[in-house]
């Protein structure tokens, strides 16, 4: 039908068509910016995956992480037996 629709239309305004699909295709483009960036990340699976994707992690992961990044044992604070002179 759209096909139809832009023959008719090449015979009354001939620069129609090509505005028409290269808008729809840079629209489309344009579109893309808004998805989530995945990179690294695994991808939601079902549906409490998706509701959980922009979710903040708790805060006991966040200290775990500070505590590897900073060389400290978390049990009790102290540097790892490893790095003791």
């Amino acid at each position: 039908m759209s096909c139809f629709l832009m023959l008719t239309q090449t015979r009354i305004v001939p620069w129609l068509p090509g505005l028409l699909f290269g808008g729809l295709a840079v629209g489309s483009g344009m579109l893309t910016f808004f998805l989530p960036e995945t990179l690294n990340r695994p991808l939601p699976q079902t549906i409490e995956d998706i509701e959980n994707w922009y979710k903040k992690p708790k805060r006991q992961t966040q200290q775990h992480e500070m505590s590897a990044v900073q060389g400290i044992d978390s049990v009790g604070g102290n540097e790892p037996a490893g790095n003791a002179m």
